[in-house]
């Protein structure tokens, strides 16, 4: 099947699978650079934790969710519920939701709200981590992308 070519369509809305995948490149490469710039230390802890709880990466992931971010709102929201972020907010920080939760059930979730997100969680055989910030649903393999050199 032909790709389609890039159109505008009546709202004034361009749509181009090519350019929005550059777009994806380079929003998943900024969350990457973040997590490892302001997360790291937290995102080392918590995959130490798996091990230190007798879990394993096939049972047990990561999550890092920017609470302000509609979908990380949504699913820090379940996680984590009745959370006050607002002191947060008060301090001049983005509040992100950070810890370890079940993968089957959110290996579900992005299936069903992010197929592409799913399908990458699936190709991570060590820790993973769930990020959903700045309107982008990411997986990172925590060993290889994030905590390497």
């Amino acid at each position: 099947m032909k790709p389609r070519e890039p159109y505008i369509d009546a709202r004034g809305v361009l749509h181009d699978s090519a350019a929005f995948g550059v777009v994806r490149a380079v929003e998943r490469d900024n969350i990457r650079q973040a997590l490892r710039a302001e997360q790291l230390d937290r995102v080392a802890h918590f995959a130490d934790r798996i091990k230190e709880l007798g879990r394993t990466p096939r049972d047990t992931m990561l999550v890092v969710l920017n609470v302000d971010d509609p979908q990380g709102g949504s699913l820090a929201a379940f996680l984590m519920p009745d959370h006050d972020w607002q002191p947060l907010r008060d301090a001049g920080q983005v509040p992100y939701a950070r810890g370890l939760t079940t993968r089957k059930p959110i290996q579900r979730l992005l299936d069903s709200i992010a197929p592409e997100a799913g399908s990458e969680l699936r190709k991570v055989h060590g820790v993973a981590l769930l990020a959903m910030d700045r309107g982008v649903v990411v997986v990172f393999d925590v060993q290889r992308e994030l905590l390497a050199l």
